[in-house]
């Protein structure tokens, strides 16, 4: 698998093994939450054992390359289709999108199933005497799974846009995603096409399966598959104003639910109210900051709050494995020291069940409404055994959204008191007092050149002896009447043993009930690529708060009393009040910004104020974050901008000293991210000052 980035800080951390809060006897809940247990139990339905239909046999189909905006060549419309034998009606899509990987090689003559000779990654249009390597190919073991449930399931080729996706600059990163995006799309509305009034033209791979239900569509992104899939929801939801010629029609599909796999996020953008699993390997050896964990924790507050976001950690996951094509793992050292037995890397036949059980189970969720399934992805603590099936694999879930209520969130407003209480700041420069002291995790990567980034925070309580009372308050009462428990997302540091913590709630009025205690481990350090500091769901029920006389309706504090070791620390990334069952998740369009490139003539020696303008596409409320860096200094200001319905364009002023000095054109990187009600598609531009002294 390769990968490029920009602007980013690369964090290096992994995993050998996991600790987990298991549910337990519900009398037991109510003390203690967070006991040892591994395997995890099993959920009383398993999404990964085989459905009532039978699979066909995987069948391509081949169109007529097509050229995209932001690529030089035509890219090629291909693609491996698998569905439902005998189902009837319209059943829903999936389409899966693989990641960059080499896209030719030389066929090796004595066993056609080699594609590991004369491997190339840059290349395009393949050469005489090189076929086009199969990455669309290997997903076929989740998708014939997929298919025994009644899911018409196409996985298509992107090796044009990888092989043309070599450039570092910004620019060229953000127009290989659209490109995927229009990829994908394109062959969305040949789908939608072939459902119904094309259906007698479609190719014959397409005849072989039921017609697809295309206001039930699932995407499945693997590594920069997953930025693509991404960017193709937005695009759906509104296409942008500049949109690909090459889609001649507005979208008649409707995405449902979203698959990331080890997915790119270098926008930081993901899509509000669609539902979505990210399912991140412990022992990536690609993109080792695991930053696809931002698809989860970048919607908090952005929705409406009733979609599921989960992330899905998988202990021992390497990159590639995930695609049954792509190469054994010897060029390069793993994320995980394979000369550790504990340590081992999971096999590609462990990592493609696990797979396909959790894609079954997402699938279910989001396309079917099954929430037998959901206890699997959501923070729940139970394992699909058929993930196991080739061997003992552990994978531990938390997850935002659905029936959820916010409790603590880690706003600026939050009243964090207590001696080793605060309100730290995720992404802070070097030399900030008010940094987390967390160390590496991917809860903390940064987004482009972002430093500080205001609007990232987490609650940390550190102590020195036990019983210290740290107190997080909220700005005002809210409810969270008719929740079962309050659900939170905690980190403690890799390698950190025996932490125990009692946590209470309080009303507006001071009534006080202990909410339990909960036990946590932190996952270990594992060479050489440092620490996993990701949070791990913690659930403390609500039974019997009420009989203590605290008010639901009015929660104002939560107090975190540590008890064991004597010093320690954990991290609060937020607290829910938290009921079983998955809500309509309510896919709403919103307005869209995109930022762009801006030039303007510098003007005389004074300081002058210009106007950054980003355009909106469709109307609503919301707001937006905006970030200027300073070419100077490199460290980012923020502007929060309101959009009100009606408006076509936001515009955000940007300070900068002219001068007499010939040559001293300026260059301010410009970067987004909504806050409330908003999406945003081009997450990043600049505005140019043209130096115009002779």
């Amino acid at each position: 698998m390769i990968v490029n980035k920009v602007f980013k800080i690369i964090l290096l951390f992994s995993v050998t093994s996991r600790i987990y809060c298991a549910p337990v006897d519900e009398q037991e809940r109510r003390k203690i939450i967070g006991r040892v247990a591994d395997p995890l139990p099993t959920n009383p339905i398993d999404p990964g054992i085989p459905g009532p239909y039978q699979a066909t046999e995987p069948a391509e189909y081949t169109l007529p390359d097509v050229l995209l905006f932001g690529v030089a060549n035509p890219v090629e419309m291909r693609a491996v289709v698998v569905g439902p034998k005998s189902a009837s009606g319209l059943r829903p899509l999936v389409l899966f999108l693989h990641g960059r990987a080499s896209n030719c090689y030389t066929p090796n003559l004595d066993d056609p199933n080699d594609h590991t000779q004369g491997t190339s990654s840059e290349e395009w249009p393949c050469p005489a005497g090189k076929l086009l390597f199969p990455s669309f190919r290997g997903y076929l073991k989740t998708q014939t799974l997929l298919a025994t449930h009644g899911f018409v399931t196409v996985s298509i080729s992107s090796n044009g846009i990888n092989a043309q996706d070599t450039n570092s600059t910004n620019t060229a990163l953000f127009q290989k995603v659209a490109a995927r995006s229009a990829l994908v799309r394109l062959h969305l509305s040949h789908w939608a096409s072939w459902s119904v009034d094309e259906r007698p033209q479609a190719p014959s791979a397409v005849q072989g399966v039921p017609p697809p239900n295309m206001a039930r569509v699932m995407l499945v992104g693997h590594s920069k598959g997953g930025e693509g899939i991404n960017r193709a929801a937005i695009d759906s939801l509104i296409p942008p104003v500049s949109d690909d010629p090459v889609i001649k029609t507005a979208p008649s599909w409707q995405i449902r639910g979203m698959l990331f796999i080890a997915p790119q996020a270098i926008g930081q953008n993901p899509v509000p109210n669609v539902p979505s699993v990210v399912v991140l390997p412990g022992c990536d050896g690609d993109l080792i900051d695991l930053e696809g964990q931002i698809y989860i924790d970048g919607l908090r507050g952005v929705d409406k709050g009733l979609a599921l976001h989960s992330s899905l950690f998988v202990v021992n996951a390497s990159h590639p494995y995930f695609n049954s094509e792509w190469p054994q793992i010897s060029t390069h050292t793993p994320a995980c020291d394979p000369t550790n037995p504990q340590n081992r890397l999971l096999t590609r036949a462990q990592q493609e069940a696990t797979l396909a059980s959790y894609a079954s189970a997402a699938s279910r969720l989001f396309l079917e409404s099954d929430d037998t399934v959901r206890p699997l992805i959501d923070g729940s603590g139970f394992r699909a055994a058929s993930a196991s099936s080739a061997g003992s694999v552990t994978v531990v879930s938390h997850a935002i959204g659905a029936n959820r209520v916010s409790f603590i969130d880690a706003l600026e407003t939050l009243q964090v008191n207590g001696a080793g209480g605060k309100l730290c700041d995720a992404i802070a420069t070097p030399t900030s007092t008010t940094s987390c002291d967390l160390g590496q995790s991917p809860h903390q990567v940064q987004f482009q050149s972002v430093v500080p980034e205001k609007g990232r925070y987490m609650v940390q309580a550190t102590w020195d002896q036990p019983s210290q009372i740290i107190t997080v308050r909220r700005p005002y009462p809210t409810s969270i009447a008719g929740s079962e428990s309050i659900a939170m997302r905690i980190i403690v540091k890799a390698a950190t043993v025996g932490v125990r913590v009692e946590a209470f709630i309080l009303d507006a009025s001071g009534h006080r009930a202990t909410l339990g205690t909960f036990a946590l481990n932190g996952l270990p350090s594992t060479a050489p690529a440092g620490a996993p500091n990701w949070a791990q769901e913690v659930r403390l029920s609500l039974t019997g708060v009420t009989a203590a006389g605290v008010d639901l309706n009015q929660v104002y504090t939560l107090e975190l009393v540590p008890q064991a070791p004597t010093s320690g620390g954990i991290w609060l990334l937020d607290a829910w009040g938290w009921r079983s069952g998955t809500p309509d998740p309510q896919i709403v369009t919103l307005p869209r910004l995109d930022l762009g490139d801006m030039t303007v003539k510098e003007g005389g020696t004074e300081t002058t104020s210009y106007s950054y303008s980003i355009p909106i596409t469709g109307s609503g409320t919301g707001q937006v974050r905006v970030f200027t860096i300073d070419p100077g200094t490199e460290l980012a200001t923020d502007a929060v901008v309101s959009v009100l319905p009606g408006m076509t364009s936001v515009e955000v002023p940007i300070l900068s000293a002219g001068n007499n000095i010939p040559g001293d054109t300026r260059g301010y990187a410009i970067a987004a991210k909504a806050m409330q009600g908003v999406m945003v598609g081009d997450p990043v531009g600049s505005l140019t000052i043209q130096d115009d002294d002779a």
